[in-house]
């Protein structure tokens, strides 16, 4: 998925896709709530969808909280944490070691 320009993967996708559900349901809720008034036989189709979009604004926005939380604590653990061994970058290699199988 491209935004902006940029390829998004993973966390970065689902955040995008978690924020446009939120903001479509915000903005439908929105909309019913200004044409509300005379209505008189939409209010059952209407009621339910109005159901359905606070649902789905109340899960997204509890997502992006979520992801948001997870997302930073692993970018805190990246940063502070210690890297396992076989990660470890060594900047100057011990070349001049020899072993028992090198005698001259």
């Amino acid at each position: 998925m491209k935004l902006f320009g940029r390829e998004l993967e993973g966390r970065a996708k689902t955040l995008v896709i978690l924020v446009a559900v939120l903001l479509l349901s915000a903005g439908l809720c929105g909309l019913q709530l200004n044409s509300g008034g005379g209505l008189g036989n939409q209010i059952f189709i209407l009621l339910p969808l109005g159901v359905a979009e606070l649902i789905a604004m109340f899960v997204s926005a509890c997502w992006i909280v979520i992801l948001s939380i997870a997302w930073g604590a692993e970018a805190l653990y990246g940063r502070y944490g210690k890297p396992p061994k076989d990660e470890v970058q060594k900047l100057f290699e011990d070349r001049d070691k020899t072993t028992g199988d090198d005698k001259q």
